[in-house]
């Protein structure tokens, strides 16, 4: 096989393992395309019952990355599951109780309204908690579901450090 058509395998499985273009929406009902690239990312997939379960990676990302600099160089896209509130009038009430939440930790929160997270390609879980973090391409490093354990935490940090030194592709 020549290199030429080694380096386009190589491509389209790049490619396939990269991040779909996934329209979810803010808080106020507006579209948000959910984009990747550039630099690592980390994704917090939660639902109401688990949004503070990875509550101690979320710590130590933020006393981590303000001590080693690398807040400005990871992106953190938190997404509330509310598809289980997807009815009249129980979206409008969850909708509001996230916009209160995200001006209470200061980051912007997406909405999963139907679960478009819990289809393929993603097919994160309905329910509970997922934290996967993608490299600069978009493609998926690294996926942890549930409650994460401490060793969990520190795989998760390390491989976002990982990404932040290797830098851009």
């Amino acid at each position: 096989m020549s290199k030429l058509s080694v380096a386009w395998l190589l491509l389209l499985a790049a490619a396939a393992l990269a991040a779909p273009a996934t329209t979810l929406r803010r808080s106020d009902g507006t579209p948000a395309e959910l984009a990747f690239g550039g630099g690592p990312t980390i994704l917090f997939y939660e639902d109401r019952g688990s949004h503070a379960w990875n509550q101690p990676l979320k710590d130590a990302l933020f006393a981590r990355g303000r001590e080693r600099g690398m807040l400005g160089r990871v992106r953190v896209i938190a997404v509330a599951n509310i598809a289980a509130y997807d009815f009249f009038p129980a979206r409008e009430i969850a909708m509001r109780y996230v916009g209160r939440l995200e001006r209470r930790v200061g980051l912007p929160i997406l909405l999963d309204v139907d679960g478009t997270l819990t289809r393929p390609p993603w097919n994160l879980p309905a329910d509970g908690a997922a934290v996967v973090v993608l490299d600069a391409r978009g493609a998926r490093v690294l996926e942890r579901r549930g409650r994460l354990s401490a060793e969990d935490v520190e795989a998760t940090l390390a491989t976002l450090e990982r990404l932040v030194q290797d830098g851009p592709p």
